[in-house]
């Protein structure tokens, strides 16, 4: 979770970055605030961009959409540092706004459409983060834009709900989707593809298809082992699962 959470920040941080350096000129604040963030230091984060935002304000003061995109980016930073219920209150009012402007702010539509749905399923409440992001899918593939991260990022989501809710079918539907655009952009080998494996594995050993969960964890492993080498940590998780899955199929033949 922590992973999928450091991506979605460093998405929204490249959006935030072109529009603060081009109207601000603070090309130190930027490169600190990216040197805590590859340290997982949230707190100075949170401070940093805070001072950013006071040293930008009258510069940017005629950007209406400022203000709210502050509140977006700060939400998600206080996401990875104590995600609670109350997040819910700070994000609703920016992604209302975006909603509303899609067309003429859609980076900022999606990215904000995440972070509300990462604190919706924090809160359980899976129905209304379901609506936001399969309203976001939609816009995606019926406007165009060039959105692939946000995109990809947005079929997770609605994978992992299905998945909280046991609708098995449907989260393999979506994650094939995703697998498919991966496949698209020659992203086959990536920690994207190997997420998207190990969901699948996971999905189909609930569904006690226990073939075809080593096939899908076997995929991942070597995906991972290609990108992250053996040694890594993610791989000891992988092969574990794959030893549960294996013990299964074992068990099936005696």
């Amino acid at each position: 979770m922590k992973l999928i959470r450091y991506f979605i920040l460093i998405a929204l941080f490249s959006t935030f970055q072109v529009i603060i350096f081009g109207q601000c000129n603070l090309q130190d604040q930027i490169e600190k605030i990216e040197a805590e963030m590859n340290a997982n230091n949230y707190l100075a984060v949170k401070s940093l961009i805070h001072d950013v935002e006071l040293n930008c304000k009258n510069e940017l003061k005629k950007m209406v959409e400022i203000p709210h995109w502050f509140a977006v980016l700060n939400a998600n930073v206080d996401y990875v540092l104590q995600p609670d219920s109350s997040l819910v209150h700070s994000i609703k009012s920016p992604f209302e706004y975006f909603l509303r402007n899609n067309k003429t702010h859609n980076a900022k539509y999606a990215s904000a459409t995440i972070v509300y749905s990462n604190i919706l399923i924090l809160c359980n409440r899976l129905n209304e983060a379901l609506i936001i992001l399969n309203n976001l899918k939609e816009f995606i593939e019926s406007s165009g834009y060039k959105l692939d991260l946000d995109y990809l990022t947005c079929l997770n989501n609605i994978g992992a709900i299905y998945y909280f809710q046991s609708k098995y079918e449907d989260a393999i539907a979506v994650y094939r989707i995703a697998e498919k655009k991966l496949d698209e952009m020659h992203l086959t080998e990536s920690n994207n593809f190997m997420q998207i494996k190990t969901n699948l594995g996971s999905i189909y050993f609930m569904m006690s298809k226990h073939k075809e969960a080593l096939a899908e964890t076997e995929q991942a492993l070597i995906v991972n082992e290609k990108i992250n080498g053996r040694d890594h940590f993610s791989s000891s998780k992988i092969v574990n699962t794959l030893g549960l899955v294996s013990s299964q199929i074992g068990d099936k033949m005696h």
